[in-house]
């Protein structure tokens, strides 16, 4: 069984143009089996964005944020909780009863892989990279619209494995829409 509790505070502040959201998120995990000892662990995490909104309704942005994932055990292993890391800067357009935005985003999380051995272990990073492009708003009177299209590029990097290292990571589309 895994048993999780988060508390966070997060607080956003506007000053003339600049809007700035800063968080902090703490998080307290166990998992095991039932009368047998259970393996704890904690984390803090941060998360950070600012935002710059001009008259000419162009708002360019950056934000990063982190993350934390208790991993469960599996074939009676324990592995420590995935932390990750992901950047992002991008312009928001506002038109009025539509919008627009572009992001170029970056983000990496340790890799977990079944070895040739039959052994669960964490070896490496997942990088995922990309660029997104969003339109959002009121197309026409009562048609509310939300989509957009992610490219993406994720590597497996650190992986101590030369048929590995820099490769894709397998079921990541290079393209997605919605």
């Amino acid at each position: 069984t895994q048993r999780q509790t988060g508390f966070y505070v997060q607080d956003q502040i506007q000053w003339d143009a600049w809007t700035i959201l800063a968080g902090l998120r703490h998080d307290r995990a166990a998992s095991g089996k039932a009368g047998a000892a259970r393996e704890k662990t904690s984390a803090t995490t941060k998360r950070l964005g600012v935002l710059y909104a001009s008259a000419a309704r162009i708002h360019p942005y950056i934000s990063y944020a982190e993350s934390f994932e208790p991993q469960a055990a599996r074939q009676g292993q324990t592995f420590k909780p995935l932390r990750g890391k992901q950047w992002e800067i991008g312009l928001k357009y506002d038109a009025g009863r539509l919008g627009l935005g572009l992001a170029f985003f970056s983000t990496t999380k340790p890799r977990s892989l079944l070895t040739a051995d039959k052994v669960f272990t964490a070896q490496g990073r997942d990088r995922h990279q990309g660029l997104e492009f969003t339109v959002f708003g009121e197309a026409v009177r009562g048609l509310r619209l939300l989509g957009g299209a992610t490219w993406l590029d994720a590597r497996q990097t650190r992986t101590g494995e030369a048929s590995t290292e820099g490769k894709r990571v397998i079921g990541v589309p290079r393209l997605q829409a919605n």
